[in-house]
């Protein structure tokens, strides 16, 4: 039994117990080999399945969840930038969970070996420090990130106008819609406000510089003005493109044995029951 299970049993106060984990992935796997947003990405996680409390039971969570942002919502804000006047952009929030604290039960983790500081060796036989930041893996880290997120869009000026649209919010002052999904962010609005929008963002929350739409959320945004047939002037267009998603999807149902004849059977079967 470690010294924080014995604390905690004498005061009858409650704590979680879990390990951290290292894991190294492929972000965006669909894209072409030289595309710069296909890269490897590494990152420590919280196993949330494997968390147990001072009694060595199964830990119960507030279960906050997250609501991110729909595509509906996403494809509305292309639309609200392709107006006259507008733009639009997006940023990535840097390590966006651990940006917010983690609250509620007290939380105590494993670190691997290998991560251990020099001193530790030989000292301690299982050493745990206090979680204190809302790492990726915990149960309730997106709800607490969505709350840091909110509290501080708010605290700028933004506000939540529309009910039934999570993670979207409106500035009234600027004329800015800002769209949420998770630590993707997409902004859309007059042109000489997108920098103003930007800039209060950014007063509490940590991002990469925000650049022209393109990959977002798996699909390919392409923007260009075309004429229209009848209509005098330019129009702003924006194509979705989500072929080379598709395209990975499909390969990776063939490289587990499904035949292209497997694949356009059950491709048709969905589409019937839509």
């Amino acid at each position: 039994m470690t010294h924080v299970e014995r604390e905690a049993k004498a005061s009858g106060k409650e704590v979680h117990f879990g390990r951290v984990h290292e894991l190294c992935f492929e972000k965006n796997p669909e894209l072409a080999p030289d595309n710069p947003a296909r890269k490897f990405k590494g990152r420590v996680v919280f196993l949330g399945n494997q968390v147990r409390d001072q009694n060595w039971e199964m830990a119960m969570f507030q279960e906050l969840g997250s609501n991110p942002a729909t595509m509906g919502a996403s494809k509305a804000c292309d639309c609200f930038a392709s107006l006259v006047g507008n733009a639009g952009g997006q940023a990535d929030a840097t390590a966006a969970y651990t940006q917010a604290e983690l609250k509620g039960t007290e939380t105590w983790v494993e670190l691997p070996r290998h991560k251990w500081p020099t001193q530790w060796e030989g000292k301690f036989s299982r050493p745990c420090c206090p979680l204190l930041l809302a790492l990726y893996g915990h149960p309730d880290a997106g709800g607490y990130w969505e709350q840091h997120c909110e509290n501080h869009l708010l605290s700028v000026g933004f506000s939540c106008p529309f009910p039934d649209w999570p993670s979207c919010y409106w500035h009234e002052n600027l004329g800015l819609f800002l769209v949420v999904y998770v630590d993707d962010f997409k902004l859309a609005g007059p042109v000489g406000n997108i920098p103003k929008g930007w800039a209060l963002i950014r007063k509490g929350i940590k991002m990469d510089d925000p650049t022209a739409m393109g990959l977002y959320l798996g699909c390919e945004h392409h923007q260009s003005s075309e004429s229209v047939s009848g209509l005098p002037g330019m129009f702003h267009v924006v194509n979705w493109d989500m072929e080379s998603y598709l395209r990975n999807t499909l390969e990776t149902y063939l490289g587990v044995g499904w035949s292209t004849l497997q694949v356009q059977e059950s491709c048709h079967a969905f589409q019937g029951r839509c």
